[in-house]
């Protein structure tokens, strides 16, 4: 096993040496090797979790099989909360994954009432249950988990 991952990372080290990006200098070791950053390029936020996927992982993470869930609901979290302190300086209270997803609810509601209204059918008379969203806009639900967890931190967070 161990001569395995030898060769795998001595595999690996060749590759990267060979690469044009790292071939113009030595390295004694792996880690001393410079992490190669993208282009400045537009991030593809279909890329992102949406709001939807982290909140979904939220619920399913009080099951205490789903483990995963439970990590992937609180880092993100946590990473928001950190940018939130590191941009604003301002400390979030106690607060909890559930208070979270009550804001989280919350904010959904108030950005549909903002950006759609209640959908009309060829009759005139309002369809139960559909809205009709402004052009350019994304629905509430399909929006970056970061962007919107900040704002509902920007609100909860008043330290």
């Amino acid at each position: 096993m161990i001569k395995l991952k030898m060769v795998l990372s001595g595999t690996i080290f060749f590759v990267v040496l060979t690469n044009q990006v790292f071939a113009q200098t030595k390295y004694n070791s792996i880690l001393s090797l410079p992490m190669a950053l993208p282009d400045e390029k537009t991030i593809n936020i279909s890329n992102l979790p949406k709001i939807s996927e982290w909140y979904q992982s939220c619920k399913r993470s009080e099951d205490i099989k789903n483990k995963s869930d439970w990590g992937f609901c609180s880092a993100y979290l946590y990473a928001v909360m950190q940018h939130h302190y590191d941009t604003s300086l301002k400390k979030c209270p106690n607060i909890s994954v559930q208070e979270v997803l009550n804001a989280v609810d919350k904010e959904a509601l108030e950005y549909q009432e903002m950006y759609s209204k209640p959908a009309k059918g060829r009759d005139g008379k309002l369809i139960e249950g559909a809205r009709t969203y402004q052009p350019n806009t994304i629905y509430e639900w399909n929006r970056p988990a970061f962007s919107v967890l900040s704002s509902v931190l920007e609100k909860e967070c008043i330290l």
